[in-house]
């Protein structure tokens, strides 16, 4: 049998993929949203896709997508000439027979693809004297990728896209998984039978959600193929050409992971912070020369294989509460906080202001704490003063220079505050324990170490609002984040003394201002202490023309009187951040180092 096929457009994304159209079956959706633009509306459309018998022992994956209303006479001419371009004898009798059962609709019928396919009487066509059973908004996949780069021991992970379909309908998706030769395809028309799974050239492996190669996979091209169960389109997709890697040998994360992390936490509460390093800053287009991080290889710097790396050493510290920075809005939907569900974690992203695509994560274990509150804000509305009259001192400070001004506004910088109900837990009042967690990411700029400060000042004051809204209640603070100052920054200060000093440094940034004093209503202590760095970097300054080092600790847990600390992890060994030059690095995804420990709260 000779099979000719048609790419459904927009459906399978990937450099080698396939479905399999089950026979006589014309699947449609009236409600596919598809995106034509970056700033433009999503546009409803009509889609339709079945398997055409030809006559000749060959048969046509036939996928369109129409205007809903557009006229059914106009996407059956459509249709009409889609089939001549692939075989020029399919149309012996002028026309191609296309009409619903026991009707003939004629060229001047005004019936639009809606009316004729999506009509309650609408369950069977006849194409060429062949009837086919009509399923409407069955569960579909309009996208299907695999595009990380698969590495021994690290998650792979679909990403799926479903068309809008009936909800009523349960799915309960199968996705098998394959492996081949390097550069192998997928069969783009591949027969399935759930009673005895098989694909071409392909060696079955397993059925599970997240798959992990192990070495014995080294070498060879991953395959994964969704089953959305009857009367549905299976679909499969492949590396191809992007073949399991060895993990690198002696990953950072493993050095901080393997005495820390051996056991599960019991009792007490393991704290992770950690900014994982955004694809949207790397900007790999350049040459490698001129790359931020050139002393890192572009093929370690891109998503792809920094991605699955980082789920890895995300879920490998066993967090109770984890808090994550520079979380791309691209890694967290398509393939972190599904990864996190799995791993029973609740988790709230909270993204930047303005175009940034790019922000914060708070994680924690849902056998541990129930989420009773979530606050997510951004912190230039703070500054409101009819909601958050507190402030106003900032405001006054910052009229004094409206360039700092205008810089201060114009951050995107997000707070994400979650109150957390620990499960099984009392506090000294004998009622459940809570406790607010929140995480920030603070002005990145050494320029402008007062407006880290100001900001810090605003994520201290609107925490300890919500604290202070619940009343009597023994609530603990866990603040945690990449604050972008050093130990002796005003940011820093502010939070272990709980006001900032006239003569603090940061106000040298713009001494025309003068100094100012802040304060919030607490002391808070770093729970992991002050590390030597916890980032270290080789970056290139484009101005300068020259390759400037960085050393120092930029990321902070923060933890009020409640708060007992029981373990800091140790950070790993200056040789082993160093092996590659600099991070990030071949292995280590990000240039900054996770903070961890394990806390009690006082009673």
């Amino acid at each position: 049998m000779t099979t000719y096929f048609v790419q459904p457009k927009a459906k399978v994304l990937a450099t080698s993929a396939g479905i399999c159209l089950p026979y006589n079956s014309i699947f449609v959706w009236d409600s596919l949203k598809q995106k034509e633009g970056k700033d433009q509306l999503n546009e409803v459309k009509f889609s339709i896709q079945f398997k055409y018998l030809v006559g000749d022992g060959s048969e046509v994956n036939i996928s369109m997508e129409r205007p809903p209303n557009e006229l059914f006479t106009a996407m059956r001419k459509r249709l009409e000439t889609k089939l001549l371009k692939i075989k020029p004898t399919m149309k012996p009798n002028g026309g191609v027979d296309f009409n619903p059962i026991d009707e003939i609709i004629m060229e001047d019928n005004k019936a639009t693809n809606i009316d004729v396919f999506m009509g309650p009487k609408t369950n069977y066509f006849i194409i060429d004297g062949t009837r086919y059973q009509v399923l409407k908004n069955k569960p579909g996949l309009r996208k299907l990728e695999l595009d990380m780069v698969p590495i021994v021991g690290c998650p792979m992970i679909p990403f799926t896209e479903y068309f809008d379909y009936d909800h009523s309908i349960k799915i309960n998706p199968l996705i098998h998984w394959f492996v081949s030769k390097k550069g192998t395809n997928v069969p783009k028309d591949f027969y399935f039978d759930r009673t005895n799974i098989q694909l071409q050239d392909w060696e079955y492996v397993e059925a599970s959600e997240i798959f992990y190669p192990s070495f014995k996979h080294v070498g060879m091209s991953i395959c994964c193929l969704v089953d959305l169960g009857p009367d549905t389109i299976q679909s499969a997709v492949s590396t191809r050409n992007n073949v399991v890697l060895d993990r690198p040998s002696q990953m950072l994360s493993d050095e901080i992971r393997e005495p820390f992390c051996q056991d599960h936490l019991k009792a007490g509460h393991r704290i992770l912070n950690f900014n994982i390093l955004a694809d949207l800053y790397l900007n790999l287009k350049v040459p490698q020369e001129d790359l931020y991080f050139s002393h890192c290889p572009k093929e370690f710097q891109i998503s792809d294989y920094r991605y699955p790396l980082l789920l890895r050493e995300i879920i490998g510290y066993d967090a109770d509460l984890m808090c994550l920075q520079e979380v791309d809005n691209k890694f967290q939907s398509k393939y972190l906080m599904n990864y996190l569900d799995k791993a029973k974690y609740g988790a709230v992203f909270g993204i930047k202001g303005g175009k940034v695509n790019e922000g914060v994560v708070i994680g924690w274990k849902k056998n541990k704490y129930d989420l009773k509150q979530l606050e997510n804000v951004l912190l230039v509305g703070l500054l409101e003063l009819d909601k958050f009259p507190e402030n106003k001192d900032v405001c006054d400070y910052l009229e004094k220079d409206q360039e700092i001004k205008e810089k201060f506004l114009s951050r995107p910088t997000v707070l994400l505050v979650a109150l957390l109900e620990c499960i099984g837990e009392l506090d000294k009042f004998g009622k459940a324990k809570k406790v607010l967690v929140a995480t920030t990411h603070l002005h990145f700029d050494p320029r402008h170490e007062h407006v880290k400060a100001m900001q810090c000042l605003l994520c201290w004051r609107y925490i300890e609002r919500i604290r202070k809204d619940m009343g009597d209640e023994d609530i603990s603070v866990i603040f945690a984040g990449d604050f972008n100052v050093t130990p002796e920054g005003g940011a820093v200060q502010l939070s272990l003394k709980g006001t900032t000093e006239l003569d603090e440094e940061c106000w040298n940034c713009t001494p025309s201002m003068g100094g100012a004093v802040f304060k919030i209503s607490n002391k808070y202590k770093s729970l992991c202490e002050f590390p030597e760095y916890t980032n270290y970097t080789l970056a290139h300054n484009k101005k300068k023309d020259k390759i400037e080092g960085f050393a120092g600790t930029l990321d902070y847990i923060w933890g009020d009187s409640t708060v007992k600390v029981n373990r800091i992890a140790n950070m790993p060994r200056h040789e082993s951040v160093t092996k590659h030059g600099a991070l990030p690095a071949k292995h280590s995804p990000s240039d900054h180092l996770p903070l961890l420990c394990e806390i009690d709260f006082y009673k």
